[in-house]
């Protein structure tokens, strides 16, 4: 198969053609579907292959690489929706899809920069620098574990909570309906 010629070939321009011929285009519909916009998921096609041709002699099996060619796109796909989520858009683009009132409506949910670092402030400290190493210094779950010396499953698990009890701090109190 192409896979199990990508794999052994010692030309890197070889792997990488073989690559992409065989999961070029499946990674692009799913990239297409997932991200929405084509030159996003043309970048992730490239990052994929990147990584495959970087990391994919780690595979013991032909088989395997498929399977993990999609779970690396998976994971790159959230990671950019992650970032996309977390920072404003740049200055003088225009989301034609979100009206003045609905940001209006997002902004006074969560508040203002005070309101979040206050927010911010009420976390465990173990929390609140996961958080901070995530996504104000943009930092990768493997370089945000290097930075402060934890395990990256660590660094997963104190982003999940930190982040769901960073919800509940902002979020207003809900009055429960007889």
């Amino acid at each position: 198969t192409v896979t199990t010629m990508a794999l052994d070939a010692d030309d890197d321009e070889v792997v990488l053609r073989a690559l992409y011929a065989q999961f070029g285009g499946p990674l692009f519909g799913y990239g297409r579907r997932a991200l929405g916009d084509a030159s996003a998921a043309e970048e992730l096609v490239q990052d994929v292959l990147l990584r495959a041709w970087r990391h994919g002699h780690r595979l013991e099996r032909p088989e395997d690489l498929g399977p993990w060619l999609f779970t690396v796109a998976r994971n790159l796909v959230i990671d950019r929706q992650r970032r996309t989520r977390s920072r404003p858009p740049p200055a003088g683009a225009h989301d034609d899809t979100r009206s003045p009132a609905a940001t209006d409506d997002v902004i006074d949910q969560f508040g203002d920069k005070e309101g979040m670092l206050d927010a911010l402030r009420q976390l465990p400290e173990t929390h609140r620098s996961v958080i901070l190493e995530i996504f104000y210094r943009d930092r990768s779950v493997r370089d945000a574990a290097v930075v402060l010396g934890i395990a990256e499953g660590t660094v997963k698990s104190r982003l999940h909570y930190g982040l769901r009890a960073l919800k509940l701090i902002l979020e207003p109190s809900r009055e429960v309906q007889p």
